[in-house]
């Protein structure tokens, strides 16, 4: 590891609002909006990397 400033891991969600972080049992990381459906703007299943879980889905 870097200095403490050095960015370790980031996502696409620049100019958007989040509210919360939810690791789901499925393994499904996600970043969830402000509002009352708590939509998610981010999730890991969509980004995969050299790890595969059981449960995953991969949507292009």
């Amino acid at each position: 590891m870097g200095s403490s400033d050095d960015l370790v891991w980031s996502t696409n969600t620049t100019e958007e609002v989040v509210s919360a972080m939810q690791l789901q049992d499925s393994g499904n990381l996600v970043l969830l909006g402000v509002g009352d459906k708590g939509s998610i703007l981010w999730q890991s299943f969509s980004h995969p990397t050299d790890t595969n879980l059981a449960r995953s889905s991969r949507k292009e």
